[in-house]
């Protein structure tokens, strides 16, 4: 599944009240890629994000799956967001078959052995009648992936998934889901302002100036994944980290008309 950003601007408000949040942001996720979009707050990552997924319209420019326009959200982009965004009352299973549920497409039994089959993906399969309230913050971020998965997207599109993990449960999911990606090989964009987790994850990063958000560096990554304890500590990828923390560094603002 391909996916094409050409030339898209993105303001919100009007006349004097109006701001540019993204400028001419041009990129290509192919089929199969794992690709990080990195930047500081308020550089319109997550504004970028909900555009991919259909639920902000670009001012400007084009969104494109396969060479076919996005013009809202849909059931081939799968959402995993920071907040995990379970239901309470629901338990895990539940939770996992109710995006299922709500595309109407799948049959009873398809919902239950693909709920159970991705349940035992992200190592819950013994956990699936408790509630979110009863799981960590890392095994609730499992199910919220799980539940994406099921529904059968083509792209997943990941915004600061882990951002409010502590940093031993935040190691755990990267790995984690590099070795999902691995396995099933989805179109994935994570959006993450940490520059370690991109480059773990990532075979491209794409680095979004701010003010307005617009990108200005991409950097390809070669890294021996075997082993992602002992990459975060390999020479060449701290390297590539400090690269990467340069360009970050290195832009300036523009000033834009409204």
């Amino acid at each position: 599944m391909d996916f094409q950003v050409q030339s898209v601007s993105k303001t919100f408000g009007e006349g004097q009240q109006a701001q540019l949040v993204l400028k001419d942001v041009n990129l290509r996720v192919r089929s199969g890629e794992f690709t990080a979009i990195v930047g500081h707050s308020g550089s319109g990552k997550s504004t970028l994000l909900r555009c991919l997924a259909g639920l902000e319209r670009p001012s400007r420019g084009l969104i494109c799956m396969d060479g076919q326009p996005v013009t809202g959200p849909g059931p081939d982009r799968g959402l995993v967001f920071q907040n995990y965004s379970l239901y309470p009352w629901l338990n895990l299973a539940q939770n996992v078959a109710f995006g299922m549920e709500l595309q109407g497409c799948f049959s009873r039994r398809e919902i239950q052995e693909r709920t159970a089959y991705f349940l035992e993906v992200v190592g819950l399969g013994d956990r699936r009648r408790l509630l979110p309230r009863e799981c960590s913050g890392g095994m609730q971020q499992r199910v919220a992936i799980a539940r994406a998965l099921a529904a059968a997207p083509k792209v997943l599109l990941l915004d600061e998934p882990f951002g409010a993990l502590d940093l031993h449960i935040r190691a755990t999911m990267q790995n984690f889901l590099y070795r999902l990606w691995e396995r099933t090989r989805l179109t994935s964009i994570l959006i993450t302002h940490d520059l370690e987790e991109a480059l773990l994850l990532a075979q491209q990063v794409h680095v979004l100036a701010p003010n307005p958000g617009r990108i200005s560096h991409t950097l390809a990554t070669n890294f021996d994944h075997q082993d992602l304890d002992k990459l975060r500590f390999n020479p060449s990828f701290l390297q590539q980290r400090q690269n990467l923390a340069q360009a970050m560094e290195s832009v300036e603002p523009v000033a834009s008309p409204h």
